[in-house]
């Protein structure tokens, strides 16, 4: 069902930045993502601008228009929610000092390389040009 007038939070393809917040900290476990404070919701408005940077200044990202911050959290942007959602694991990871910080660091990386080569160029073998 897509968006309209009387259900603006009914998306079809990206997820307002509240439902991706529920689905980080579920991943992340270490608590229940129902007691998300307001605190905690502006570090990851933060964290989520973190992840737009990173995004609109990769190598691999098409389009000219870089993709504006967030300012609320009901606000959904035109960005993969796996690199959002990967995104704002790892930052928060990092905010607490975990350990599971170099996992969802690669984790993140992953997806974000990953995705933006493939909404580039699509799913063609990575070449080298040849140099003579």
């Amino acid at each position: 069902m897509p968006a309209t007038s009387s259900n603006p939070n009914i998306r079809d393809h990206y997820s307002p930045l509240e439902d991706l917040i529920i689905k980080v900290l579920r991943r992340y476990g270490e608590f229940h993502p129902s007691s998300v404070d307001g605190e905690v919701s502006l570090m990851m408005i933060d964290f989520a601008n973190s992840v737009l940077l990173d995004y609109n200044t990769h190598p691999y990202r098409s389009g000219d228009t870089e993709i504006s911050d967030y300012i609320a959290l009901q606000e959904a942007r035109d960005l993969p929610d796996e690199i959002v959602i990967s995104g704002l694991i790892y930052y928060y990871a990092v905010q607490q000092m975990s350990q599971k910080m170099q996992a969802y660091r690669q984790m993140y990386f992953d997806n974000l390389h990953r995705i933006t080569y493939h909404n580039k160029f699509g799913n063609k073998p990575i070449t080298i040009p040849k140099f003579e």
